[in-house]
């Protein structure tokens, strides 16, 4: 369900905004985000520029471009909110955008043939605090056409609520139950694969009755990874992968392999893929090139994008939402200005949001300090990390060979944590590898997807114990009792020790680049979580003297109260006595 908002929403209260505050006119292009607050199922709110017929500002630099993006915002929009201005009252401008409105929606409307209805339009008032003024505007509005104004006070909050209202009136009822379904479906996986995981663990305990294994300790940690199931697209139809399938074909259907969760035959989910990078490395260039039309503003000047922007894509059947992201300068954690700092804050929202994340690095300079912090960044936020080295059609076929040896060894040296990123040459400006690149942010995601029965797990940590000893310190050995996936997105691995304090960083390191090896996670930030059985068997002894201690203090509260009442009952006696 897509909503158009004429102007930049000030009741908006998300930081991703606030550089639209700061500097006039900063959106170009238009920015989409989607919530559900106040509404029974998540809302698409997108914000256009300001839409403007000044013919010095439409000869300008940009204002072709970004008047372009207004009027295509409307043809993916179920619904329009008309924003005027409650104290300037109506002008020309809106006078013909009124118009304007009328005449593309009927347009629309004829065809679309009844596949799609034309959006609806809500007319808002904006800054109506005073009731003269609002009167006098009443009386001006119905010359447009579009029906009695909802009054509203974006900057004081007057009349949000009538206009949440009208605006939940028109999400259709199927909408809700369609929600309502997903939350189900998700709660039903996320059962499936509790009781599969379960009757690992129940096994592999039977099996060994000595090895200490504790069916009850694994499940309070499943349960603490996996919050709020209902919530969590993870557990959606196509979260979870095969490795095998992986290395095989990774993009067939559905296949069914033992001991690994896979449902694949869907791909309803789209992958949420955002760009990321210095200023001026061809984010916009590669978004506009990947769609085949210009989408975004994408310009020579550094620092043409202002906000992340959203545009949802298909590649060979997928679906994928682009995330273009505003170029960061400096390293990050430096001092810069309020406006750098807001693109910063705004582009570390899209990585957080996003599944897979290219960084862009410009062929001409090679890494800098800079690209690396940025990498870093997205391995430290468990994403999906793809380096993509742009204008390489500007690199002479004599410096590439030398180029290429370069940077890899760059990325092996500051980028050790996670072996095996994937490192691709492009030119987004004339479309060099652009299948390769999405067949990689395929491939990629398949692996930040995969989930690993327990028992494949063990099975192949019994071999890696052969190569790899156990650490010990004092004459005490490290034991690892099992481990289990307790997580996807990023792959997350829980050890359950006899001491975590034997848990070496060199072992840990070890066991991370030889599961990546063996269970395809090659690229894949993955994370570790040592659980020590001394502390667990401390923390559920103080959890029954708690309750014990509770049941005591119970006790002794009935009976005081009890000897309190007996108390009152005698001195009533004796004065009544008395």
């Amino acid at each position: 369900f897509f909503l158009m908002i004429r102007r930049p929403p000030r009741s908006t209260q998300s930081r991703s905004s606030a550089a639209s505050d700061v500097y006039k006119r900063q959106t170009r292009d238009r920015k989409e985000v989607v919530s559900d607050l106040w509404f029974d199922v998540p809302v698409r709110f997108v914000d256009t520029a300001g839409f403007d017929l000044d013919p010095e500002e439409r000869e300008a630099m940009f204002k072709q471009k970004v008047l372009d993006q207004t009027l295509q915002a409307l043809l993916y929009s179920n619904l329009a909110l008309f924003v005027v201005d409650g104290r300037e009252g109506l002008t020309s401008l809106d006078l013909y955008l009124a118009e304007w409105l009328r005449k593309h929606l009927s347009l629309m409307q004829k065809q679309a043939k009844g596949e799609k209805e034309a959006a609806n339009v809500i007319l808002v008032a904006n800054k109506a605090e005073n009731d003269h003024l609002c009167d006098e505007l009443l009386s001006e509005v119905h010359s447009i056409g579009l029906g009695d104004p909802i009054l509203v006070s974006a900057e004081h909050g007057d009349g949000i609520a009538d206009l949440i209202g009208a605006m939940k009136d028109r999400i259709p009822a199927g909408v809700v139950q369609e929600f309502e379904d997903r939350r189900k479906r998700r709660r039903a996986r996320y059962e499936e694969i509790k009781a599969a995981e379960r009757a690992e663990v129940l096994k592999m305990a039977e099996a060994d009755p000595e090895s200490g294994i504790d069916v009850r300790t694994w499940e309070e940690e499943f349960n603490k990874m996996n919050t709020y199931p209902e919530e969590n697209s993870d557990f959606d139809s196509d979260s979870e992968v095969s490795p095998a399938n992986i290395v095989n074909n990774p993009l067939d259907g559905a296949e069914e392999k033992s001991g690994v969760h896979v449902k694949r035959a869907f791909r309803s989910k789209p992958i949420q893929m955002a760009i990321i990078g210095r200023p001026n490395v061809g984010k916009s260039t590669l978004l506009n090139t990947l769609i085949g039309e210009e989408r975004v503003v994408a310009h020579d000047q550094p620092g043409t994008t202002r906000d992340s922007i959203r545009v949802d894509w298909v590649y060979k059947g997928r679906k994928i939402t682009l995330i273009d992201t505003a170029g960061i300068k400096g390293r990050i954690g430096t001092k810069k200005e309020e406006i750098e700092n807001l693109v910063e804050d705004d582009a570390f929202n899209a990585v957080k949001k996003a599944h897979v994340v290219i960084c862009m690095i410009d062929a001409l300079v090679a890494f800098r300090n800079q690209d690396f912090d940025l990498a870093q960044h997205v391995i430290a936020e468990g994403r999906a990390l793809i380096l993509a080295v742009n204008k390489w059609d500007l690199v002479t076929q004599d410096w590439r060979k030398k180029a290429t040896t370069y940077m890899r060894r760059q990325v092996e040296k500051n980028l050790a944590d996670v072996r095996d990123i994937p490192l691709l040459f492009v030119s987004a400006k004339t479309g060099l590898k652009e299948e390769v690149l999405m067949d990689e942010v395929l491939n990629t995601y398949e692996r930040w997807n995969t989930r690993v029965s327990t028992g494949m797990l063990n099975d192949w940590f019994e071999r890696f114990k052969k190569v790899q000893p156990l650490p010990s310190q004092d004459g005490q050995q490290l034991r690892i009792r099992f481990i289990s996936q307790v997580k996807i997105r990023p792959p997350t691995f829980t050890l359950f020790v006899n001491d975590r304090n034997l848990v070496q960083k060199n072992y840990l390191t070890f066991m991370r680049r030889s599961l990546m090896q063996e269970f395809g996670f090659g690229g894949i930030p993955i994370r570790f979580l040592v659980r020590d059985a001394k502390y667990q068997t401390k923390k559920r002894q103080s959890e029954r003297m708690g309750k014990e201690m509770t049941r005591k203090r119970m006790f002794l509260k009935q009976r005081r109260q009890e000897s309190y009442a007996r108390r009152r009952i005698e001195i009533l006696n004796r004065t009544h006595n008395f």
